[in-house]
């Protein structure tokens, strides 16, 4: 499967938020320039080219390299060239629900409470919200400073881009919502919040469910819920909201995670 951050409306929408974006046999590479540097990162690339990094290293004077590899086998040439494990940029363990059997099957395969909690909050009117605006105040009144919140002009960004590709969906009042993409066959439950009353009344599972639903309308043949707990790369704020993930059932997958080299030369 290819990863989202290899697309090219990805690519596009990055683009739309002032990164510079390379692309050479079919991977897209992300700079960002800081002043005379750069910094650039590559994440999930179907092959890693170093001839083509290290060409963009010395042409945008790269202070900082990241790779965020596919498989451990990549990772490994990495730390054998002298590449150094970081904190990843992208969520390094998820869970991808199989998508191509039937709705029946796919509900099924929820674990007992989740399943429970679709049925028990199936009345709550749930919708797309096309008001963006409005969409982003619901999230912000949920989150607080808690939390980061995607700006105004992100949000149009993903909706102009992705188009039929992007849903934002919210539950009634706002006490729950989401963003959902579909790429290369692939949904994404891209981000998703919920008030305290929206959690006292399971909303977010219907949010879930439906824009699991729409994904596969699309014609994503996975689902992805784009991030879990992962041990190797703790972070406690991750751990309530992933055994609410686990409950929609799916496969675990790893990846690596990132790894980086940071250059002083100065060109």
């Amino acid at each position: 499967m290819r990863d989202i951050r290899q697309n090219k409306k990805y690519a596009k929408y990055l683009e739309n938020q002032n990164w510079l974006v390379i692309e050479a046999n079919s991977v897209f590479y992300y700079i960002k320039k800081i002043l005379f540097f750069s910094f650039i990162k590559v994440q999930r690339p179907k092959e890693i080219r170093y001839d083509e990094i290290n060409s963009l290293i010395k042409q945008y004077k790269a202070l900082q390299i990241i790779i965020e590899p596919r498989t451990k086998k990549e990772a490994k040439k990495l730390i054998n060239n002298g590449w150094r494990q970081t904190t990843p940029f992208i969520p390094s363990k998820t869970l991808i629900i199989n998508l191509n059997k039937p709705i029946r099957k796919i509900f099924a395969s929820f674990r007992k409470k989740t399943r429970y909690s679709i049925r028990k909050s199936e009345k709550i009117n749930v919708h797309e919200e096309k008001n963006l605006a409005q969409f982003r105040k619901y999230w912000k009144d949920s989150v607080g400073f808690q939390r980061p919140v995607l700006s105004l002009k992100q949000l149009k960004d993903l909706k102009e881009i992705f188009g039929v590709d992007c849903l934002f969906l919210i539950a009634k009042n706002g006490i729950a919502g989401g963003v959902f993409l579909v790429a290369e066959r692939i949904g994404y439950y891209w981000y998703g919040f919920a008030n305290e009353n929206g959690r006292r009344k399971l909303a977010q599972y219907q949010v879930i469910w439906q824009g699991i639903k729409w994904a596969k309308i699309r014609g994503a043949k996975h689902f992805d819920m784009e991030g879990i707990y992962d041990e190797r790369f703790p972070l406690s704020g991750w751990i309530g909201f992933s055994k609410f993930k686990i409950g929609f059932g799916g496969k675990i997958v790893e990846y690596p995670g990132a790894f980086q080299k940071t250059t002083l030369k100065i060109w």
